[in-house]
């Protein structure tokens, strides 16, 4: 059956960073998106494809809205949700005074499931479709967010977190208890449905030598699986890595040092990374995920946008760690305009450019797994405010949702 949605439609064709913006946005005047047995069969202007389909074809009409793809959030903690905009002055004495605390409470399965069902509800109406995600070392606290991302059909890259030290024992596991449990999760999970298994050391000062070691081994074993950590987060954070691996040269030396440095490896923050760390980070071919609601509400520092213009890769994280106010990604890239222009108005970032950085061009760290095929659509009612947002697993049509969407089109495009 044949159904399609019509109105404006924002896309990006190209870098707004690198290249000139006239190049790269279009806004498609009153579009249309036609979908037959959960595909996208078509889209263009709604005059050209207007006459090619029958009478009985559903069209639903969004004349004062954007049609847009949803966004990938490529960096986000779905266990902090019940502690969202918790402070705690200094990275570490919130992850110890909050974080820590908080996810203990994952031992329940049912906490967990309950916890997740919120999470992805509240992504899915902020209009983000896509999400790297960090469970907590409970190995049940992935199984019910995949199981509760299936159910809604949405596309979830996730990992039990790792940790073997430096933090509360009801939250430690060992090297080869990781290894075992992360290695099962991969084998129940990954490439089944729309489901991703990430591989996921928290941050280096919580994971030994050792578990590190057997981290990448098992990233050597599964070249094609994603890796996410933190990195160069917070001054005293930076202090603490050296103390902790003094053979290394640096914080992003130490995840090179155990193989965890390459393709679709996501580090979350980067703020005071040097420029020999960048390129590092840029020759590995992995990714920053910038998170400058947290970045900013945790007082850590700011990135800004000039590592981009260099050519690095990376994408636009929302809240990040929970102390973010809310779920919305626009936000983060509202925050991140805002920020940078206050410090130095050379380094402005306009919206739409800032866009780009929760969607599928710049967002390559969470990147597509799989063989060519057809987009995969749904076209589902949702509450509230902004009108159709397309899967931005797809890549359809480049561009992102503003304010939570009226209604959800899911699409997947295997191919990328």
């Amino acid at each position: 059956m044949k159904t399609a949605v019509r109105g404006d439609a924002l896309t990006f064709r190209g870098n707004p960073f690198r290249e000139a913006e006239r190049d790269c946005l279009v806004h498609q005047r009153d579009a249309l998106v036609v979908m037959e047995n959960g595909r996208i069969a078509a889209w263009g202007p709604a005059a050209e494809l207007l006459p090619s389909l029958r009478p009985d074809v559903r069209i639903d009409h969004y004349p004062d809205h954007l049609i847009l793809p949803g966004f990938i959030d490529c960096h986000v903690h779905y266990p902090q949700t019940e502690m969202m905009a918790a402070f705690g002055e200094q990275l570490l004495d919130w992850l110890n005074h909050y974080t820590f605390v908080t996810e203990q409470g994952f031992a329940d399965e049912g906490h967990a499931r309950e916890v997740a069902q919120v999470f992805l509800d509240e992504q899915l109406r902020n209009g983000v479709t896509t999400g790297c995600v960090f469970g907590t070392v409970h190995a049940a606290s992935v199984d019910a967010l995949f199981e509760e991302a299936a159910s809604r059909d949405l596309r979830i890259l996730a990992g039990k977190v790792c940790m073997d030290r430096n933090a509360p024992a009801a939250l430690l596991d060992t090297p080869l208890a990781a290894y075992e449990a992360s290695r099962a999760l991969i084998e129940r999970w990954h490439g089944k449905g729309r489901a991703e298994y990430v591989i996921t050391p928290r941050f280096a000062p919580t994971s030994s030598h050792g578990q590190l070691e057997m981290l990448g081994a098992l990233a050597a074993e599964f070249p094609d699986i994603a890796i996410q950590s933190h990195i160069s987060e917070n001054l005293d954070e930076i202090a603490w890595v050296k103390q902790l691996f003094p053979g290394c040269r640096d914080y992003a030396g130490v995840y090179q040092r155990y193989g965890l440095l390459r393709r679709r490896a996501i580090y979350g923050h980067g703020i005071h990374l040097s420029e020999a760390e960048l390129e590092m980070l840029h020759d590995s071919g992995a990714s920053l995920a910038h998170c400058p609601t947290s970045n900013f509400f945790l007082g850590s520092g700011s990135a800004g946008p000039a590592p981009l213009r260099r050519g690095r890769q990376a994408g636009e994280a929302g809240p990040g760690h929970r102390p973010g106010r809310r779920h919305q990604l626009l936000d983060a890239a509202d925050d991140e305009r805002r920020l940078y222009g206050v410090a130095d108005p050379r380094q402005a970032v306009d919206r739409r450019p800032g866009l780009l950085l929760g969607h599928p061009r710049r967002s390559r760290g969470a990147g597509h797994r799989g063989q060519g095929g057809q987009h995969r659509a749904r076209h589902g009612g949702r509450p509230g405010g902004a009108g159709p947002a397309f899967d931005a697993a797809a890549g359809f049509p480049h561009a992102l949702c503003p304010r939570p969407v009226r209604s959800a089109i899911r699409a997947d495009d295997a191919g990328r």
